[in-house]
């Protein structure tokens, strides 16, 4: 068996649970919210509190978990207006193993890197075109071809 194909096929499995990775850890909401509704009373009577309700009360507004567990206290965010706003329900976060995709993410890109450094430790000497060059040799090239593009 030729060198260096074990260390690829790891370097393929570690580049891959690299992206699963990435894609588990992507969220549309990263943090606890919770929605509240604004419906202030009306002192004028029914007619004008039903225009009130229809106005204020139907649109959805939210906040994040902590600053509604402030509402009221000194530095809170949220204005007190009394019983006017009003607590509808708590949402979680949509994905509560974030930190494990990234962890994933991070340990298989090392991996990749760890194999990448292996394959070049065990194989100095690359065939490109029938030419076999040392690491040196191909350190100088890529540096000669960085030059020329700046």
């Amino acid at each position: 068996m030729k060198q260096g194909v074990f260390e690829l096929a790891l370097a393929g499995v570690c580049g891959v649970a690299a992206i699963i990775g990435l894609a588990t850890s992507q969220t549309r909401q990263p943090y606890d919210l919770t929605q509240i509704q604004f419906c202030p009373r009306s002192a004028n009577g029914v007619h004008s509190q039903i225009a009130l309700d229809k106005r204020f009360c139907n649109q959805p507004r939210f906040v994040l978990t902590e600053e509604w567990q402030r509402y009221g206290l000194y530095g809170s965010i949220i204005p007190y207006k009394g019983d006017a706003i009003q607590w509808v329900r708590d949402l979680p976060t949509d994905n509560p193993n974030q930190l494990l995709g990234y962890g994933i993410a991070v340990i298989g890109l090392w991996g990749v890197v760890g194999c990448l450094l292996v394959i070049i430790e065990i194989q100095p000497n690359f065939k490109v075109k029938g030419q076999r060059f040392s690491s040196l040799e191909l350190k100088r090239l890529f540096n000669e071809l960085v030059e020329a593009s700046l």
